[in-house]
């Protein structure tokens, strides 16, 4: 299965995001090339997170794999506004073209005599 996890600036109702209105896309800009609705997804959490999980569906993973979003290895994310509440009951403003891919979680350096050494952990 393939996990999605999106990042908000604060926590949002989980309960209330419209996945139809995520969307992955291979290009920056309007007109997209090829564009993925995460319509069949689903939510993995139930309680507020600024951080939220997202379960692709069989089928948009596969349309992932097979290359119809990020052939050149880079995806884009777009969010239509009113997606998703925050805890206060504000509506999200739309996100556009965000884009994807790893990144740098932490990382640690060890300048110990012949056993120099930086670790680099990232998202994937």
């Amino acid at each position: 299965y393939g996990k999605l996890t999106v990042h908000f600036s604060e926590p949002v109702d989980p309960t209330s995001m419209t996945l139809a209105n995520f969307k992955l896309t291979d290009t920056a800009s309007s007109p997209y090339g090829q564009e993925l609705s995460l319509s069949s997804s689903t939510v993995v959490l139930t309680s507020a997170s600024s951080s939220v999980e997202i379960t692709l569906s069989g089928g948009e993973l596969s349309a992932l794999q097979g290359g119809l979003i990020g052939t050149s290895g880079v995806s884009f994310l777009s969010i239509a506004s009113g997606s998703a509440r925050d805890m206060t009951g504000n509506l999200l403003s739309a996100i556009d073209h965000q884009m994807i891919g790893p990144v740098l979680e932490y990382s640690t350096m060890s300048m110990e005599n012949g056993r120099e050494r930086i670790s680099m952990i990232f998202s994937e």
